[in-house]
């Protein structure tokens, strides 16, 4: 009967869908990092700062880049003087900014004009 009752628990520990064993740190980590947005923070400070390096100073400070969503970046600027400047260096800004990302692709820019949220 004893043996009958091996045979049983280890058809049922074959059977079992998930296993019990200890969680592996790296997968705890991200789903910690998913849950709380961390990496969208890194990503978004990473972007301003090759934003602040691929914009000419003078043009940095009137702008501020958004969101970034299947490669495109959302840049709200000043006034319109700003738009049209940045529009004329636009492609080699995006170069910039793809150089300077890691893992991040844009391929193509909007500029707005609307109040800065910084």
């Amino acid at each position: 009967m004893e043996e009958n009752s091996d045979q049983i628990l280890a058809d049922l520990a074959k059977r079992q869908r998930y296993s019990r064993g200890p969680k592996r740190i790296d997968g705890i980590l991200s789903e910690l990092m998913t849950r709380r947005g961390y990496a969208r923070v890194f990503s978004n400070n990473k972007l301003l700062e090759a934003w602040s390096e691929a914009v000419p100073a003078s043009l940095a400070g009137q702008t501020y880049p958004g969101k970034l969503s299947r490669g495109l970046l959302e840049v709200a600027v000043e006034n319109s003087a700003v738009l049209q400047e940045l529009a004329f260096s636009k492609q080699q800004i995006i170069a910039e900014l793809n150089g300077l990302l890691d893992g991040q692709r844009i391929r193509d820019i909007r500029f707005r004009v609307s109040p800065l949220d910084r």
